[in-house]
């Protein structure tokens, strides 16, 4: 089952059935419960890494202008899959951009990245790993890319000196 708003969507497990449906703020929230029988699992996640993108030129490296990003991060948890669209993405520094996922969403799994960029779509998936920072880097219009990872303390800085 998929619920949809205008900012983000999440994925509920099979097996799920709905109890109710709240909205609060235009977010619609499942509450959800299993049936006789099943089981649900907790899970924690081990620590939130952080991900940033900038698109360059093949020509200069430079920050390419009129690029557009959009995205959705997924993680699993204890066999069930989430997935939270991005509403958008932040101008950092230096042409680095982070995603925006709603409050409270943990920043780990993978990230899924659509760029559209002079006629011509590229896709990639980053890894978004506990305690590391992710400095994605496409350059066009080849659609080659680089995925350095870092730890992530002071995680913008280590994407600038990259």
């Amino acid at each position: 089952m998929v619920i949809r708003t205008d900012k983000l969507t999440r994925q509920i497990g099979i097996g799920a059935t709905i109890a109710m449906m709240v909205v609060l703020g235009g977010v619609i929230y499942a509450i959800t419960g299993f049936p006789a029988g099943s089981s649900a699992s907790n899970c924690s996640i081990s620590g939130e890494g952080a991900i940033f993108f900038r698109v360059i030129s093949d020509n200069g490296g430079q920050p390419v202008q009129g690029a557009s990003m959009s995205g959705s991060e997924t993680y699993g948890c204890g066999g069930q899959q989430e997935t939270w669209s991005a509403a958008g993405f932040s101008q950092q520094s230096a042409g680095w951009y982070a995603p925006v996922l709603p409050a409270g969403v943990a920043t780990a799994g993978r990230f899924t990245l659509m760029v559209q960029y002079s006629g011509r779509s590229y896709s990639y998936v980053a890894s978004i790993a506990p305690l590391q920072v992710s400095c994605f880097t496409v350059s066009v219009p080849s659609g080659n890319y680089s995925d350095p990872m870092f730890s992530a303390n002071n995680a913008l800085s280590q994407c600038l000196s990259h």
